[in-house]
């Protein structure tokens, strides 16, 4: 796992391997905010990525928080379409990890009407997204 330490000026963190942000993030209106968000984003990828053999998903909670980046900022997204960006067989999968992205705070989770059913859905925080972002295209995704 890498480590996160923070940088020399108030909002900029580095770490020590490919797996999260490696660069720094400048500090500018929403700056501090921003940057308290993000160290919580990571903190709480890292300790779903500590308990991930338990939740039985092939990808790393760091490719999973990178394929967000597709998303918008407060879009819902359907369960089924998240099994399809993940590439993951089982809904009920799907619906445990968004259950553990719920719990640690990066993800809301709701239900959205199609016809006659209630279909589950999951938004996540605009700062997972904004990190998401970042990561795809420091990858070259």
């Amino acid at each position: 796992m890498g480590k996160l330490s923070r940088g020399k000026t108030a909002g900029s963190y580095t770490v020590s391997n490919s797996n999260i942000i490696r660069e720094s993030w400048s500090v500018g209106a929403k700056g501090q905010c921003h940057g308290s968000l993000m160290n919580i984003v990571q903190r709480s990828l890292k300790v779903l990525e500590q308990r991930r053999d338990e939740i039985l998903v092939s990808l790393s909670f760091y490719e999973i928080c990178r394929s967000l980046c597709v998303l918008l900022d407060l879009q819902s997204v359907r369960v089924h379409a998240l099994q399809k960006l993940w590439k993951v067989e089982q809904k009920s999968v799907v619906e445990q990890v968004g259950t553990e992205l719920w719990k640690v705070g990066i993800a809301q989770k709701g239900y959205e009407r199609s016809g006659e059913h209630d279909v589950a859905t999951l938004r996540f925080h605009d700062v997972l997204l904004d990190i998401a972002r970042k990561e795809a295209e420091m990858h070259g995704e």
